[in-house]
């Protein structure tokens, strides 16, 4: 499945002049980018998870599960219940589901057998997150800026998550 989302009109514009769908993303630069990090970048998220979702033959939820534990893993069961907002039963029902596709594992603590965390079995699970023609997209905009802004943004964006990780967000 192709994913043709556009959000910007055809018509190239600056930075600073490209709509955004709401209209929160005035004042300073530094605002309007906590805005979009904060606001449009997850709806996008969500709507790109659902094309991928749809392409890859899995439930929407299932496949927003395998991300989380991609990125987050080793992910504790009981914070995949707090992330997708779902019961525990519903849960063990995607888990079970992401585990006959061999997708993910389930490793048992040590210390405490009734702890369970959540991993990606090999690299099937990787993969099927981060699918070609996703990484081609981001990789052709980011090919056509100063490779200096590319590490100032990767610095950045760096800062963002280990901010809202310390934050307890993820």
């Amino acid at each position: 499945m192709d994913m043709q989302f556009n959000p910007r009109p055809e018509a190239a514009t600056a930075p600073s002049d490209a709509p955004t769908g709401i209209s929160s993303l005035v004042g300073a630069p530094a605002d309007q980018l906590a805005n979009m990090l904060g606001l449009v970048f997850p709806v996008l998220a969500e709507i790109s998870m659902t094309a991928m979702a749809r392409h890859y033959g899995l439930r929407r939820l299932d496949f927003k599960a395998l991300v989380c534990i991609s990125v987050l893993e080793p992910l504790p069961t009981g914070h995949l219940v707090n992330i997708l907002g779902v019961s525990p039963g519903s849960v063990t029902t995607i888990l079970n589901r992401l585990e006959e596709r061999r997708l993910i594992r389930r490793d048992r603590s040590m210390r405490d057998r009734r702890e369970v965390s959540l991993c990606m079995e090999g690299d099937r699970g990787f993969d099927l997150v981060f699918p070609e023609h996703a990484s081609t997209a981001l990789q052709h905009v980011l090919a056509e800026r100063d490779p200096k802004d590319v590490r100032c943004l990767l610095e950045l964006l760096s800062d963002c998550l280990e901010a809202l990780r310390g934050g307890k967000i993820a």
